[in-house]
């Protein structure tokens, strides 16, 4: 399939095992196969699947190929589906969809499911995505007759006589409501629908079996009455119409005088029907006569039901105008994600009018005026489908053209242009087709004579909307030495001798970065005196904490010591390329081959030569993150750098974190990353410890140190203080499935019994995921237990945003059941705010020995809380959490000198410089300023 979006590799043997990612969960069993077998999860574009959606059908997944494709086992593999589960009253169900082609799809029974996921079994890999839809009661029908009410909509129902079948025999049975919203919103949009004046839901019932089935006896439907249905009282002259539309077609037939027995009550309609297909009763107007409007009347109907009112945004990169981000959204979420992505450094025109579309919509975007896509396969047209329920963006890069003089030094004007693409389409073969087009011309004028002029849009493209686009004019870089970086790989070639190091020799070609970033770095010819870094990482800066802060205070210890640092990343925002330019880290963004591709870590692991072809010559040392990007620096050392040194950061326990966070045991692959490696560091003890022990077994670096981090000036530099009209409590970390593992859980129990005592205490919680907003919030309220306490939300932020928190905080809890480490604890001891650790982190066990050293006053032990490593005594955790908060509140300005003195006894113990001197001297280079 074209336009992959990420793609998760993972190896399983005989014993089996377990792949895991966002989207869903794959575990292959024991047994299912006989050797190592490599299995992948790649989630792929919508745009390049046909999904059939029916009228209320609605994607609510991820699309996911498993591959390799068509990949058999000997034991049944579990797939276990992630999906987005909106509350809809009941009506609504998950199913899951399989195809093999992405065409052709078909339905496979689920054997789990729960509110987000959905569980089949499956003997071989194909495409897959879980779809919404209408709730199905699926019942047997025997010789002595059924009735079956629907599940959903009680007042329908089928009444199967004695003798109607004479084997028995499988139905389903599924209602699509119809809101009176919309019908009065159809009124509303045209005069042909002003005599409509209500109707009863859309009732499907089919025969489970590949042919048709004729019943012996009339089976009974009833329906709701429309009038009743909607509460409406009609005092005119009505009448009753019964439409049906046969499985396959869109035309809906009158058949109020072809069927036998209608029977009317004020609060039901029933008729008897001799095989099975879908039906809807309307009330009209007595006046309204023309039979043949009732089909296309009711046509228009059902698709109004599948409209969706959406919006288009489209914004640039700040730091680079050619950059483009196009979403097709649904209108009532249209403003928070317009200001999200402000916030991510875009800018551009307001959203777009609100238009209509269907579900599952196709639409064509064309780049119009005087700026062009660049795409050096040719400028083709490109598509988004709508889904209501998934992400709908499109990347592109724009160009300026010259004028009709030739001239190219003006800015870009233009805009983008969106069209509906038609429902109905027809083969290029039968376009050409003189009856197909004359078919076609007959029916839009057929329409059009009705008085529907809309259903020619199921048969045309339509203009919706544009949006305008400024690109400014840029002139043209000089010509550098050994330029490092850009997006195309036109302007990224292999060049030069002398070792495999990315070929620089001193021809320049010119290269732009789409980050805005310093894309021309500047090569020297270093002597052996100079070490030259390469930390392989996925991004640089703070903003995601943990990893990423320690890789950002690697690479400045390193820069500090004069000597030269590379960094890779995916991606590079303004805020990164400002945090590297801070710390004289040189960035390395990846080569695009195609404009609208995703960047993976694949591509720093497997495909370097191709997404980063340029990296610097003399590397004299490589280090990767462990779990993240160890494989990708080790590859790049085996095959670029051999004659470098390799080093690993481990940051996490898998086998601490798996219990919470249901991922199974990485520690294989970090050992095979790490073995031989020339040394290995783990951020604080703990996990120093756990690491010596694994690398026992044989697999290891040939050194291992322990790393400390020191605190982040950011916060060394921050004064804090008391006072205010609230107290403030600060939990701080992702809540996501590792909710526990962060114990926010605990944090919001904990401030439900403090609210109690301290009146206006406040709890604030920093973490939040903004694509799963709901989720997260729903984490929170299950734990909540007081009326009383009202968190604020925030979203997981950069450390500037992090600061500010603390800033305005009182205390910052951090009540982890298990955490390696716990930077943002050491963060905040370094800010001055009083804080609330668990002992059960590697930062308690820190400080603990930094009092048995002498180093930290004995008083400081006070800020370690005793807490349940498995959940086993949670009233106990509360109760000592909420003592130990409720004391410090009530005194609040003593607790501040406290932990001022903290601050001023952790910065004088320089408990750090010892590691980092060890880790320069491991890369080889003279300690520097610590």
């Amino acid at each position: 399939m074209a336009g992959p979006y990420r793609r998760i590799v993972r190896k399983v043997g005989p014993e089996g095992g377990e792949l895991q990612t966002a989207s869903c969960t794959v575990t292959v069993p024991r047994g299912a196969v006989t050797v190592e077998t490599e299995i992948t999860c790649q989630v792929i574009n919508p745009n390049d699947v046909t999904l059939p959606l029916k009228d209320g059908e609605t994607l609510v997944s991820d699309v996911i190929e498993l591959g390799p494709h068509g990949t058999t086992f000997h034991q049944p593999v579990t797939v276990q589906m992630q999906y987005n589960s909106t509350s809809s009253g009941g009506f609504m169900e998950a199913t899951l969809w399989v195809t093999e082609d992405g065409a052709d799809w078909t339905e496979l029974k689920a054997v789990d499911k729960s509110e987000n996921n959905l569980t089949v079994s499956v003997d071989h890999f194909s495409i897959f995505a879980v779809i919404s839809q209408p709730k199905q009661n699926q019942f047997t029908v025997s010789t002595e007759g059924w009735i079956q009410t629907s599940s959903t909509q009680p007042d329908v129902q089928i009444s199967f006589p004695e003798g109607a079948v004479t084997t028995p025999t499988q139905v389903t049975l599924q209602v699509q409501e119809v809101p009176k919203q919309a019908v009065d919103d159809i009124k509303a949009k045209s005069q042909s629908f002003n005599h409509l004046i209500s109707t009863s839901p859309i009732v499907t019932a089919e025969i489970v079996s590949d042919f048709t089935v004729q019943f012996l006896k009339p089976v009974t439907v009833r329906v709701p009455h429309p009038q009743h249905y909607m509460d409406i009282q009609h005092g005119g002259n009505t009448k009753l119409k019964v439409m049906s539309c046969e499985e396959g077609a869109e035309e809906w037939v009158d058949v109020t005088d072809i069927i036998t027995n209608i029977q009317v009550t004020e609060e039901f309609v029933g008729f008897d029907v001799n095989h099975f297909t879908r039906w809807i009763v309307i009330d009209v107007v007595d006046t309204y006569g023309d039979a043949e409007k009732f089909g296309p009347f009711i046509l228009n109907l059902c698709r109004w039901l599948q409209h969706r009112a959406v919006q288009f945004i489209l914004l640039q990169r700040e730091d680079n105008r050619k950059q483009v981000i196009i979403e097709c959204t649904l209108a009532e979420r249209a403003e928070e994600k317009h200001a999200s992505l402000i916030r991510k450094g875009y800018n551009g025109p307001a959203l777009s009018k609100s238009v209509d579309l269907f579900e599952g919509q196709q639409l064509e975007v064309n780049v119009q005026g005087n700026v062009a896509r660049f795409n050096p396969e040719g400028d083709v047209a490109q598509h988004i489908t709508f889904h209501s329920q998934r992400n709908n963006t499109l990347h592109m890069q724009i160009r300026g053209l010259e004028d009709k003089e030739g001239r190219r030094d003006l800015d870009g004007e233009g805009c983008a242009v969106f069209y509906a693409l038609p429902r109905v389409k027809f083969r290029k073969e039968e376009l050409e087709d003189k009856t197909i087009k004359r078919s076609i011309t007959s029916l839009r004028k057929r329409h059009e004579k009705l008085g529907h002029p809309s259903e020619s849009d199921v048969l045309i493209s339509k203009r919706l909307c544009h949006l305008p686009i400024h690109v400014p004019y840029q002139p043209p870089k000089l010509e550098t030495e050994g330029a490092v970086g850009g997006p195309t790989l036109k302007g990224a070639q292999t060049r030069g001798s002398g070792g495999d190091g990315g070929g620089f020799g001193t021809q320049a070609t010119e290269q732009t970065d789409p980050h805005g970033g310093n894309a021309d770095v500047h090569m020297r010819n270093q002597g052996p005196e100079v070490q030259t870094v390469l930390l392989v990482s996925d991004e640089y800066g703070t903003s995601k904490g943990g990893v990423s802060t320690i890789n950002s205070q690697v690479g400045q210890i390193i820069t500090n010591a004069n000597a030269v640092v590379y960094a890779t990343a995916l991606w590079v925002s303004k805020q990164d390329q400002e945090a590297a330019d801070r710390d004289g880290v040189k960035l390395i963004p990846p080569v695009k081959q195609n404009e609208d591709s995703i960047p993976t870590l694949d591509w720093l692991a497997w495909y370097s030569r191709v997404h980063y072809p340029s990296l610097p010559q003399d590397v004299t040392c490589i280090i990767g993150h462990a779990y993240i990007t160890d494989t990708a620096a080790r590859n790049i050392w085996e095959q670029r750098y051999p004659q470098a040194d390799l080093m690993t950061f481990t940051h996490v326990i898998p086998e601490d974190t798996e219990y919470y966070k249901g991922g199974r045991k990485k520690e294989k692959d970090m050992l095979d990353n790490v073995n031989n490696a020339k040394a290995a560091f783990s951020v604080g003890q703990r996990i120093y410890d756990h690491c010596d022990t694994l690398y026992k077994a044989g697999k290891k670096p040939e050194s291992h140190y322990v790393f400390l981090p020191k605190p982040s000036e950011i916060f060394l530099a921050t004064n804090v203080r008391p006072g205010g009209g609230e107290q403030v409590v600060l939990s701080i970390g992702r809540v996501s499935k590792a909710e526990n593992l962060k114990g926010h859980d605990l944090a919001v129990q904990t401030m439900g019994e403090v609210v109690k005592v301290i009146k206006n205490a406040r709890l604030r919680v920093r973490g939040i995921s903004e694509v799963d907003w709901e989720t997260s919030l729903k984490i929170l309220e299950d734990n909540l237990n007081s009326p009383d306490l009202n968190p604020t939300l925030l979203p997981y932020g950069t450390q500037e945003d992090i600061r500010d928190d603390m800033m305005r905080a009182h205390l910052v809890l951090m009540p982890s059941r298990s955490d390696p480490f716990g930077l943002i604890g050491l963060e905040a001891i370094a800010a001055g705010i009083p804080v609330l650790i668990s002992d059960k982190t590697g930062l308690a066990e820190m400080i603990l020995d930094l009092v048995t050293n002498g180093k930290l006053s004995a008083e400081h032990r006070n800020i370690i809380v005793e807490t349940s490593v498995n959940d086993s005594d949670r009233a106990g955790d509360v109760k000592r959490w909420t003592d130990r908060v409720v004391d410090i509140l009530k005194y609040s300005d003593s607790e501040f000198v406290k932990a001022a003195r903290l601050k001023r006894e952790l910065v004088e113990s320089k408990y750090w410089e010892e590691s980092h001197r060890t880790f320069l001297q491991a890369c080889g280079i003279t300690t520097g300023d610590l």
